[in-house]
């Protein structure tokens, strides 16, 4: 830290290392999702979170096999639980 602005400087596998047990529980809940509910045939990204790339490579990489490659996130992504899911989708389908 500088001794006036209180700088703090990260490196990439820092803030990964932050962000990782996050990203392996929704992968974790994503799955058992998908295995309990063998109907499911796409997956709708809402909300700030699912704005990360980072979050969306990984949930695209562990499962595009699974749902085919039919992983959407809405343009408006944070307000699209205002709005509601499948209204989202069926514009974004």
């Amino acid at each position: 830290m500088e001794e006036l602005e209180w700088t703090i400087e990260l490196k990439f596998d820092e803030v990964k290392k932050m962000f990782d047990p996050v990203i392996t529980k929704i992968l974790n809940l994503i799955r058992e999702h998908l295995n309990s509910d063998k109907n499911i045939e796409a997956l709708l990204l809402v909300d700030g979170f699912c704005e990360s790339k980072y979050l969306r490579t990984r949930i695209e990489k562990e499962f595009k096999d699974v749902l085919k490659n039919k992983i959407f996130v809405p343009n408006h992504p944070i307000t699209a639980i205002a709005k509601g899911g499948n209204l989202i989708f069926r514009s974004i389908a």
